[in-house]
């Protein structure tokens, strides 16, 4: 922060508008920096007044306003004065600044409202000037033994040297942190991912399916029955490890002791290869059944 507080630039500031209060009746605009020197980084004062007819309305710039080359920090307004047929409002806007141009201006507007639309009145630009904290380089016209001297500016090659010791146990514990850890966590680990590998598998065959059903539905043909019930048959493989695919309906039934299921896969091969296109109700069935199967299998892999 600069040596110069705040509420010291406030009262100069105020001070300043007081005595500038103009009595004609024109709209007046002005501005400046106090003070007009500032380190980059610091904070800076910039106050802007206004004088206009006391029926008017008048609006300064508030925080959205581009106040570039400066950055907009903060702002403390003053209360509306009223003398005679004038009114006079004053505000300091405290700014910082990054750039590093030795000489910085600012120039703000003030807006007089009418009924359909408003007049931009702009305040005289003021500058200020860049305090530098580093001493310049010596000018061309000093001589050459008098510049500071310099013993060898050229790149010096160093040999990079590899701690082995270190890498070594480094290495070697990072082993043994990874064999603890696995011999600690690894069941639950390859559980963790059995499981999320068993939802993922079963949320891509519940999308599947539905999608062959609907269009088995829309449009029937033995080709898509046929196709969604190798689907089925494929996915049930994956979760109970059974030859479903080699197995007639009435195998299925016989090796899961399921009438039922049996009854359903008859429907789907009469659908296929005779003349039954009643098929919804039994691909139904067996959708249910593969969602049955995977609770069961999802159950078995969290608690085994």
């Amino acid at each position: 922060m600069s040596a110069f507080p705040m509420y010291f630039r406030y009262l100069l500031v105020f001070l300043i508008c007081l005595v500038t209060l103009p009595s004609w009746s024109q709209v007046t605009v002005r501005a400046g920096f106090v003070p007009d020197s500032v380190i980059i980084g610091d904070e800076a004062a910039f106050y802007l007044t206004a004088t206009y007819p006391k029926k008017q309305q008048l609006i300064f710039p508030d925080s959205s306003f581009n106040y570039t080359p400066f950055e907009y920090i903060r702002k403390r307004y003053f209360t509306t004065q009223t003398k005679d047929s004038l009114s006079y409002d004053s505000t300091v806007y405290v700014l910082s600044t990054f750039e590093i141009e030795r000489v910085q201006k600012l120039q703000l507007p003030v807006f007089l409202l009418h009924q359909q639309d408003c007049t931009t009145y702009l305040s005289p630009k003021d500058s200020v000037l860049l305090k530098e904290l580093v001493n310049p380089a010596p000018p061309d016209t000093v001589k050459a033994e008098n510049l500071p001297l310099i013993s060898n500016t050229a790149y010096e090659p160093v040999a990079w040297l590899l701690n082995y010791p270190l890498l070594l146990y480094l290495g070697g514990g990072l082993i043994i942190l990874s064999i603890s850890i696995w011999i600690l966590f690894g069941k639950k680990i390859r559980k963790h991912f059995a499981v999320k590998r068993l939802i993922k598998d079963h949320q891509t065959f519940i999308d599947r399916y539905s999608n062959y059903s609907q269009q088995l539905q829309q449009s029937f043909s033995t080709h898509q029955a046929e196709q969604l019930l190798l689907y089925w048959k494929k996915y049930m493989e994956l979760l109970d490890t059974k030859p479903y695919t080699k197995l007639t309906a009435k195998e299925t039934a016989v090796l899961l002791n399921d009438v039922a299921l049996g009854n359903q896969l008859r429907l789907v091969d009469a659908a296929i290869y005779g003349n039954n296109r009643q098929v919804e109700a039994p691909i139904t069935f067996l959708k249910e059944h593969a969602i049955s199967t995977f609770e069961q299998k999802l159950a078995q892999v969290k608690h085994g």
